[in-house]
């Protein structure tokens, strides 16, 4: 390897590193809940919150992120990459500032909804952004870093939680963004993005290229549909959906009619929506919110913040196998290993609770919720939920990712309001054992439909992903 070969790995890797803390910012707002409400339920809060006020706080981060990916199209590819990480870096640190200080329960609604908002964009850009920075040996590992980095801020955050008072650990957490607009005020915005405004000046200085020049300079000779996705002979279907009879030059050439009228990116969209019912409906997305709480149970051998910590770790652990596991396994085995895995651990679980609420003596096997929970948040952070970055990275062109992720996410935002809302209900109406067989069989039922629908892309460059989504699925 060169000096200059040298050079640039290093800065693709930094890059990559320091674009991941908003990552991590996203999985410290995720799971601040899972401490912050368990305080603020007690005295020591000088809060005095209501349940029904105390219920609110779960939900509305959903409905903030989902008002941030609505933002995030109207910047990305406007200002860039690096620039809606940084710009929307501003609320989540106005957020976090006004948890800290606030005395009243409608900041923190406010607070909830601004940060969603910030680390909503934020979350799209950096996935983005990672996708873009690597070629075709890297870009698996990269986005692979927008997971792992969720576990470093959700162990940070039951870290804190854990060992810190209320308002000490909402101070480690508003040092995060800081540190983050710091650092990465210094670096260089994605290749991609430098391309397609014919920044020819500025690319000599980025070392960031793209794998593949001729289907940016196809690109940018204003070709890029065709060169992207050939019109073969096995999708005559993909001609009559450009047909210009059917809509005007100018609404054929923006993103959304791309996205939503090309049967392949049909196919992607069927297939990151089922992956994000999948993260709501088999419980990952309810664990996220309320894992102190679920871990709390009579006779537990851990307490619920401990068993939180531990279960962080776990996380962490396991996405740095991802990483590794990612470019190694095949994309669709690895889906249904892990999918079913973590279906037959919510059954476990479920066992668990169904002899408890039995009258049957589980004291010798007490310990079960937390193992089940242990082997439910390994398979999901290794296979199902940490595909959902990488496909997002994978099946969609460049002038349609921003849409795409955008999309991706606001389904995701969607089941986690829908998630928290009716976990909550759940738990207050039904039994322990129920929640855990409707997260079982949900998690098994999705998997099956999703590895039949979905192709094998390991390995494969994005004009091969574009021309196997074209194919006819499995059924």
């Amino acid at each position: 390897m060169t000096r200059k070969e040298r050079k640039y790995f290093w800065l693709q890797f930094t890059a990559a590193i320091v674009a991941s803390v908003t990552a991590a910012g996203y999985g410290s707002i995720l799971s601040w809940t899972s401490p912050a409400l368990p305080f603020l339920e007690t005295k020591k809060s000088n809060l005095h919150l209501s349940k029904d006020q105390i219920s609110w706080i779960a939900p509305l981060l959903p409905i903030g992120l989902m008002i941030g990916n609505f933002l995030n199209p109207l910047y990305v590819d406007r200002i860039g990459r690096k620039w809606t990480l940084l710009v929307f870096a501003i609320p989540q640190i106005i957020s976090w500032l006004f948890i800290l200080l606030t005395k009243n329960y409608i900041v923190i609604y406010i607070a909830r909804i601004l940060g969603g908002i910030g680390y909503g964009s934020g979350i799209c850009a950096v996935t983005i952004y990672l996708s873009e920075i690597g070629n075709r040996k890297t870009r698996g590992t990269f986005i692979a870093f927008v997971k792992f980095s969720t576990s470093v801020g959700i162990l940070f955050t039951m870290v804190l939680g854990a060992a810190l008072p209320y308002f000490y650990m909402n101070l480690g957490h508003l040092i995060v963004p800081i540190l983050f607009v710091l650092t990465f005020f210094f670096l260089p915005d994605s290749s991609y993005f430098l391309e397609i405004n014919n920044q020819e000046e500025q690319m000599k200085l980025n070392l960031f290229k793209l794998e593949e020049a001729d289907e940016e300079k196809a690109k940018l000779n204003g070709n890029y549909i065709a060169t992207e996705v050939p019109l073969c002979k096995e999708d005559s279907a993909l001609k009559e959906d450009l047909n210009p009879k059917k809509v005007s030059v100018k609404l054929k050439e923006s993103s959304f009619w791309k996205l939503f009228s090309l049967s392949g990116n049909l196919r992607a969209l069927a297939i990151i929506f089922l992956l994000n019912a999948h993260d709501g409906l088999s419980g990952h997305i309810s664990l996220r919110y309320f894992t102190q709480e679920m871990l709390t149970h009579e006779g537990s051998f851990l307490q619920a913040d401990k068993a939180a910590v531990g279960l962080a770790i776990v996380k962490l652990l396991a996405s740095v196998i991802a990483t590794q596991v990612i470019e190694r396994m095949q994309r669709r085995t690895l889906f249904f290993s892990s999918g079913i895995v973590a279906s037959l651990a919510d059954a476990m679980v479920g066992i668990f609770f169904y002899l408890e609420e039995s009258k049957i003596n589980v004291s010798s096997i007490n310990f079960f919720p937390f193992l089940g929970l242990i082997i439910y948040e390994f398979a999901v952070t290794v296979g199902t939920s940490n595909l959902f970055y990488v496909y997002l990275g994978e099946f969609f062109s460049h002038d349609v990712k921003g849409m795409a992720v955008t999309y991706g996410k606001i389904i995701h935002m969607i089941f986690g309001f829908l998630s928290a809302l009716f976990y909550q209900i759940l738990h207050d109406s039904v039994c322990p054992s129920v929640i855990f067989f409707i997260f079982s069989i949900c998690g098994a039922v999705i998997t099956c439909i999703t590895v039949l629908i979905t192709p094998e892309t390991r390995g494969k460059s994005l004009k091969d992903i574009q021309l196997l989504l074209q194919k006819k699925p499995f059924f």
